[in-house]
């Protein structure tokens, strides 16, 4: 009937997850240090089931490791693009802390260009990233599916474990499910950006 069919997947949607060989010891430093900070600064956020720390963290020291595997993936992520780019940079960086009953609700991290999240402690049930489908007109009319995919949905969810990298473009929306454990729920979130050239060559930057 045909003499050729092709499949073409146009746009394309990047995220990518790494997994931490032997994170242990990383995340056992990483959870020291987030409570520290956390009986430094004792300020709430989102009420009383969680805590956020300032978005300082890639300056300090105890979480100099911990930012090179980040930039280890975001420059992964950039070669896989093929992006042309004189350096790669942290702009911010922060730890979370979520309690019982918490959850995020949608949101992007404007003026960047990549953000990540890497999960320091995950108890069972205390929720994982969901991305949803940045094409509004996609789901105008969506037909019942045999099975959900990543090509089918409007949402993707990927399981939040301990020692888990997950990087996705910053205009990409997502929210963290509710926290049902009754332990605390402990990830780093941070956000990426370039310096150099940007643009077409008519309408070129210069970060």
């Amino acid at each position: 009937m045909f003499a050729k069919a092709e499949v073409f997947q146009l746009f394309p949607t990047c995220v990518w997850m790494h997994d931490v060989a032997d994170p242990g010891s990383l995340n056992h430093q990483l959870t020291a240090e987030i409570a520290k900070l956390e009986q430094e600064t004792p300020v709430t956020f989102g009420g009383l089931n969680a805590w956020q720390s300032t978005d300082d963290l890639h300056f300090k020291p105890p979480f100099q490791d911990f930012c090179k595997l980040a930039l280890a993936a975001a420059k992964g992520a950039l070669g896989f693009l093929k992006c042309r780019y004189d350096e790669a940079y942290i702009t911010s960086c922060w730890a979370n802390v979520n309690r019982q009953g918490y959850s995020h609700r949608d949101h992007v991290h404007p003026n960047n260009l990549l953000s990540g999240v890497y999960y320091v402690k995950i108890p069972a049930r205390s929720g994982s990233i969901v991305f949803s489908d940045p094409r509004p007109q996609a789901h105008v009319l969506a037909p019942s599916v045999k099975e959900y995919t990543n090509i089918n949905s409007n949402e993707y969810r990927i399981e939040a474990q301990a020692g888990r990298l997950v990087l996705f473009p910053s205009w990409l929306q997502h929210m963290v499910e509710t926290n049902q454990s009754n332990e605390e729920r402990i990830s780093i979130a941070f956000n990426v950006m370039l310096k150099g050239p940007v643009g077409v060559e008519m309408a070129r930057a210069v970060l």
